[in-house]
């Protein structure tokens, strides 16, 4: 019934998780969910209105009378709630802020459209929420912001378009301001349209569908689970081997179900089951796919493993023999399977870089230890038969080394630069199953578990180490080949129709001189309209020059025809080609080109056309100054970012044109250790690859990975894989699983192992938070240093100015962005109101990931309280990074403008520092852990070492035979018990001696009396007989001479049986010595049976087992044949005369015993006599000395057999008699 409801719960939660997407994603239960969820959404967004609404009427009636100090000092009280409601709130007055409570609104584009009504607004980097109040009597605008939905120009990890996290809808949604097909309205309470909301189902996959994904896998797991148990119980209970066809032909059927129908469809839209994750074959279509396959073949395994006998019959022994010759190839399979999900995935395997794993990377882990723990049980159950049976041993282990043979053959086959590790890999772990096995079974103790859990943690770090560092030599060489590019063919021929195409763009041509003079406008909508997809492989700016032109250049600021600048000094190309890509030879390296446009405006006719230069510069820089993720896209990041482990040099002419990372390149190419033939070198700790083209070389480093790198791989591997077998075990086999607790050994290795866990679990979480507060007061004291740094710089180019204005904004900008270069870090200027006067980074500012107004916080403890330096956590997106402000002063003393460094480029090397102590704390727990189980599996066994000696002794002792005394140093505890020990030896050895000699006296006692007894029984009629004699002789008889005659014959034969009651007490009481050897009891069995075969009224039959006849025991062939002859004759006389006897004599091997059955249908052994049968004197007999079956019980106890019987009174008996088979 247990069983029942078990089954019923697996099924029914497997049931659940694998059909939840037909909930999930029914269209009637989908329609009204999203419903739901709209009308709660709606809902929020009114109450989110009346709140913002009521902030700014707060915020307009605090104002009243209020002097512009005092307003600031009142509003920052209010911080705390706006930051809460995710609200903003600015003050203009006349056009300008004077107040904000944060930065996060990009206010570039805004214009206010209604005063006093809520409305939506798409701004910069969202959409919002406005309302806007005015104050009439100070000519202030008080505004209000409540993000609806975050919308960036690029989408990467830190950057996300989603709705805002102040309300509950969730997914994937469009937000427009006009209705369109499918869309929803969201309506303010008199009922007017606010805006419309429309779910997007082109979209890259959501968090909902990745979690579908995974209940899809949950799901199976537990189905199989299910499966497997309900099968397993039928296997116990019915017919074995149509239970098992059945099962194995199930779980194929599903499979085929499972793949060819892909139903659920849901599932197959999450990333889990995306080929862009992983895809290697039609099997093997993503990691999903290869997940739900090793589940599969696992339990299927699991099965074989459960049901797999070593006594069975000879199919299923042929079947063990050839899984024993496909050891190899299945370990090669293994292999192979783990090699190509690493080839082929996108997934991350770096095990030194502990927040570089992802979920992804943990179910990559899984399923290479789920195939470990396959290989696992195919091996063990496989290996223990083959040495059960040991026939031809030296045959089979020849096959099995030339099928290794074999497998080397096709593992260089399949992977040509593989080593012989992929083909051998498994020989250890045959080895160790041989080592481990005791007469063909396994008994697996804490340490060979942990000793199996390192093997495969070794194999799989070595597989995943090798294979990923062939992966990533390909991804280095690629990376090296884009460093080098000079140019771009597909770029090029792109360009040709893109011209075109600008060249006839209404837009433009009907542009008009407004649009000129916000040369933002123009970027933004050339950038989005044709320089996007491929083209954002390329940083592209533009200029806009009609012939009469002029620049002002920094940082000089003398002025310059716009169109002859360009042109003859800057490029000097030929640009009479114009519509087309010209190459630049950049002195930065990269891929550079530079084209010139012509646009005839229609309503600028009179000052000439239109020039646009666009430049395009190649998106390849290092991961250091600066935070440029910020500013591209997930994919761009891949394509452009060179990671921060790599350092580079591009070198063209032999000269270094450019270079990045931790590594020193030369200035010069030809001091390095190539030749023409050098494709990568080591040097100082570092791997170079070298890449050369027609015109650079490009050398790309990489850290060498050192001894302790591996050590992390198999070090995390170990942890991981421990971790998951003891969850596994304690949550699915914790019935079958058991400790024995009550070991005071195993009670010691546990609690000196939970102590260095638990000792290293605190130690981890104490010293990571040491690190992370150690490195947060570095950062501060690094962002001061560098504050006060630039401040020192910028004295000598700014400090004479009494105000800094937008005339000097590109002079400021040129020197930020130098100083920028030098500190590596961006830089920004705000002047006395807060408002931004120049950036290092325009671009952040540009596409609104953050607002021209100074942070609120800061402008707060810089302008009201005055402090000197405020640094403080800020975010963009979801990238947190600290910002550190400080005001800046002119050669007056006088407060010219405010400084700010967001430390954006420092921000992920907390990451790296904890990572890294992580890493070396895995690695050192695992060496503890191991050290700490040879410790204390060592000191167990020395702690234990007298106990386990006092167990056995005290098990071992026997009255009457010496027992040995224990040796005890020490003074302790222990030494206290084995003192107790031995002082209850010698006094059991003492009343052992008394009792034997109790004993011994009771036997002579009870042996005189019997011997009295029986010789008083013939005496008697000796005594009789004489005295008769005696008389007749006197009386002179005549028939004396019969008389004497006939005394003489009774006088014998009472003689004669005094002489055999006396060989009788005397064969009892002292044993012939035996003479024990090898001999083969049923020849002897047989002869004895054939001697009473003729036996009259009786009928004998003898039943030998083949096996019986040619085993051997260890016995005395003499006292065996009187053995034989006392049973037998024993059920002879047991028989009744007047009944027809039928004895059975049977002789068979069992559990390596030889055994003979005397079966009789005699009258069998009442209740009452059962325990007197063997003792001696005792008999069921009217005639006899009853030391028959004591006397053949003796011979084989000393002979080191068993005898007994089993009766059923009145129907007969059998007496069995048992001796181990000789070796």
């Amino acid at each position: 019934m247990k069983n029942h409801r078990k089954h019923i719960f697996l099924f029914s939660l497997s049931f659940l998780l694998i059909f939840s997407p037909l909930l999930f994603n029914n269209e009637i239960i989908s329609r009204f969910v999203e419903e739901k969820e709209i009308q709660t959404f709606s809902n929020e967004i009114f109450l989110q209105k009346e709140s913002l609404v009521k902030t700014v009427n707060t915020f307009n009636h605090l104002l009243e009378n209020k002097d512009h100090e005092n307003e600031l000092i009142l509003f920052g009280n209010k911080l705390k709630q706006i930051h809460q409601n995710h609200s903003s709130i600015y003050v203009f007055k006349n056009d300008l802020p004077i107040y904000w409570t944060n930065n996060f609104v990009s206010l570039n584009y805004f214009k206010i459209l209604k005063l006093n009504e809520p409305y939506v607004a798409r701004l910069n980097n969202g959409w919002y929420l406005v309302y806007v109040t005015e104050n009439k009597n100070k000519n202030i605008f008080i505004a209000g912001f409540t993000l609806i939905k975050r919308e960036y120009v690029h989408q990467n990890q830190f950057l996300q378009n989603e709705i805002s996290p102040v309300f509950s809808l969730k997914g994937r949604f469009d937000i427009f301001l006009e209705e369109t097909p499918e869309s929803k309205v969201i309506k303010m309470n008199d009922a007017t349209p606010l805006f419309f909301i429309k779910k997007n189902i082109n979209k890259s996959t959501s968090f909902t569908e990745d979690l579908l994904g995974i209940a899809c896998l949950l799901g199976i797991f537990i189905f199989l689970i299910f499966l497997f148990n309900y099968f397993q119980y039928w296997y116990s209970h019915a017919l074995k081997n149509y239970v098992l066809w059945f099962y194995y032909c199930l779980l194929a059927a599903l499979w085929f179900i499972l793949f060819l129908s892909e139903f659920p469809y849901q599932y197959f839209d999450s990333l889990l089951f995306s080929p862009s994750l992983y895809a290697e074959s039609a099997i093997k279509q993503s990691l999903g796919h290869l997940t739900v396959n090793t589940l599969f073949l696992f339990f299927a395994t699991l099965m074989f493993y459960v049901s797999f006998a070593k006594k069975k019959n000879s199919a299923e022994k042929i079947l063990s023999g050839i899984l024993f010759y496909l050891l190899p190839f299945i370990g090669i399979f293994i292999s192979s399977t783990i090699i190509g999900l690493i080839e082929n995935s996108s997934i991350n395997w770096g095990l030194n870089d502990i927040f570089g794993l992802n979920f992804f990377s943990y179910i990559s882990f899984l399923v290479i230890g789920i195939l470990f723990l396959i290989y696992f049980l195919i091996a063990e159950k496989v290996i223990m038969c083959f040495l059960y049976h040991k026939k031809n041993i030296v045959l089979h282990t020849t096959l099995l080394a030339f099928s290794y043979l074999a497998t080397s053959f096709v593992s260089v086959k399949l992977y040509p630069a593989s080593d012989f590790f992929l083909a051998f890999w498994s020989v250890p772990i045959i080895l160790i199953f041989i080592l481990n096995q005791k007469k063909g079974e396994i008994n697996y103790s804490f340490f060979s578990i942990l000793l199996y859990i390192f093997l495969f943690s070794l194999i799989g770090a070595y597989l995943i180490e090798k294979t990923s560092a062939e992966k990533e030599e390909k991804k280095e060489k690629i990376t090296a080949i884009r460093i080098g590019e000079d140019k771009d063919p597909v770029a090029e021929y792109l360009f040709l129709e893109l011209a075109n195409q600008l060249i006839s763009d209404s837009y433009l041509v009907d542009s008009g001189e407004w649009k000129l003079l916000n040369k933002l406008v123009l970027d933004e909508y050339l950038q989005k309209k044709y320089f996007t997809g491929y083209w954002n492989k390329f940083d592209v700016r533009f200029t806009y020059c009609r012939p009469n032109d002029s620049l002002i250049i920094s940082p000089l600021n003398f002025t310059a025809n716009c169109i002859d600048y360009i042109e003859k000094r800057q490029y000097k190309e030929d640009f009479n080609k114009t519509n087309q890509l010209l190459y630049v030879n950049a002195p930065e390296g990269g891929v550079s080109y530079v084209a010139k446009v012509k646009v005839y405006d229609v309503l600028a006719a009179e000052k000439g056309a239109l020039n646009i230069y666009i430049e395009f510069f190649s998106k390849i820089f290092p991961k250091t100054e600066g935070y440029p993720e910020l500013l591209l896209d997930e994919k761009e990041i891949k394509q452009t970012i060179v990671p921060d482990e790599f350092s580079f040099a591009k070198y063209k002419q032999g000269t270094l044109m450019n270079a990045a990372g931790e590594y020193k390149y030369p200035l010069s190419s030809h001091v390095l250790p190539i030749d023409s033939s050098t494709t990568y070198f080591t040097e100082n700790g570092f791997y170079h690859h070298v890449y050369k083209n027609e015109n650079s070389l490009v050398v790309l480093g990489k850290k060498e990975k050192t001894i302790l790198n591996h050590i992390t791989a198999f070090s995390y591997l170990f942890v991981f894989y421990g971790f998951s077998l003891f969850l596994c075990l304690i949550i699915f086999f914790r019935q079958s699983f058991t400790i024995n607790f009550y070991s005071f050994s195993n009670k010691l290795q546990l609690f000196l192992v939970s102590f260095i866990l638990f000792s290293i679990t605190l130690f981890g979480l104490g010293t990571s938070y040491y690190i992370s507060t150690q490195y947060k007061q570095k950062n501060y004291k690094s962002i001061s240093e560098k504050l006060r740094s630039v401040i020192t710089e910028l004295e000598g180019k700014i400090a004479q100015y009494e105000t800094l204005d937008n005339g000097l904004r590109d002079y400021l900008t040129f020197y930020l962005i130098k100083f920028s270069n030098v500190f590596y870090s961006d830089i920004n200027l705000y002047n006395t109101k807060g408002e931004l006067i120049a950036t290092s980074r325009q671009e952040i500012f540009n596409i609104g990931l953050q607002g021209t107004l100074m942070n609120s916080e800061a402008y707060n403890q810089l302008s009201i309280l005055k402090k000197s330096e405020f640094i403080q956590e800020e975010q963009i997106g979801n990238l947190h990074y600290l910002s550190g402000y400080i005001p800046f002063y002119n050669n007056k003393g006088q407060l010219l403008a405010y400084l700010n460094l967001p430390y954006f480029a420092k921000q992920n090397e907390l990451e790296k520092e904890i990572s890294a102590f992580l890493v070396a704390i895995i690695n050192v727990y695992v060496l503890l852990f191991v050290l700490s189980v040879v410790i204390a599996f060592l000191f167990s066994a020395y702690l234990t070492k007298p106990l386990r000696l006092l167990r056995e002794k005290i098990a071992g002792v026997q009255l009457g035979k010496a027992n040995e005394l224990l040796e005890w140093e020490g003074e302790d505890e222990i030494g206290s018990l084995v003192k107790e020990y031995n002082r209850m030896v010698i006094a059991l050895e003492n009343s052992a001696e008394k009792l034997a000699q109790s004993e011994r006296e009771t036997a002579w006692r009870e042996m005189a009396k019997q011997v009295a007894h029986e010789i008083k029984n013939p005496l008697t009629p000796m005594k009789l007989s004489i005295q008769h004699l005696k008389r007749a002789f006197d009386d002179g008889a005549p028939d004396l001479n019969k008389r004497v005659e006939k005394t003489t014959q009774i006088l014998i034969e009472q003689i004669e049986t005094l002489s055999h009651i006396a060989s009788e007490f005397s064969n009892f009481a002292k044993m012939p010595v035996s003479e024990n050897k090898n001999i083969f009891p049923e020849s002897i069995l047989k002869n004895v049976v054939q001697l009473y075969s003729e036996t009259e009224n009786i009928e004998i039959s003898y039943t030998p087992s083949e096996e019986s006849k040619y085993a051997q025991i260890v016995a005395d062939q003499d006292q065996l044949n009187r053995v034989f002859n006392n049973l037998i004759k024993n059920a002879i006389q047991s028989i009744p005369s007047e009944k027809k006897g039928f004895i059975e004599v049977a002789a068979f091997i069992k559990n390596h015993s030889f055994i003979v059955e005397f079966s009789d249908n005699g009258t069998g052994i009442s209740n009452d006599l059962m325990d007197k049968i063997f003792i001696p004197n005792f008999t069921t007999k009217t005639g006899g000395a009853g030391l028959g079956l004591a006397m053949v019980k003796n011979i084989v106890v000393n002979s080191n057999g068993n005898i007994w019987f089993e009766t059923e009174f009145g129907k007969g008996t059998s007496f069995f008699v048992s001796w181990p088979v000789a070796k």
